[in-house]
């Protein structure tokens, strides 16, 4: 099963408001996209001037396939309506598969 991991940087006083939008983000498209589960993390990077990385991960278990290369554009165009204008970093978009086994 496919899964995808969105990661990017997030200033401090951003924090707030862009969480609550990446989780507006999550519950629109769990509703369009039977089975989709969503997570975001954070994790405060002391090293880089208290930025925070952010972490969403997409998975959808139900299906054989978990998060297609079109559920992954549609999340991808989603994100950059809904998250336009933070003053966030890029966002990094990786997939992982499931080793066999």
């Amino acid at each position: 099963m496919r899964e995808l991991y969105v990661y990017w940087k997030l200033p401090p006083d951003g924090q707030a408001a862009a969480l609550a939008r990446v989780r507006a983000l999550h519950a629109k498209l769990i509703d369009m996209h039977s089975g989709l589960q969503a997570r975001v993390l954070a994790r405060c990077d002391l090293s880089s001037g208290g930025l925070a990385t952010v972490m969403e991960v997409y998975s959808r278990p139900a299906a054989p396939a978990g998060v297609d290369e079109s559920l992954q554009r549609a999340i991808e165009a989603s994100a950059a309506e809904a998250l336009a204008g933070l003053p966030a970093g890029p966002r990094h978009v990786e997939a992982f598969d499931d080793l066999p086994g």
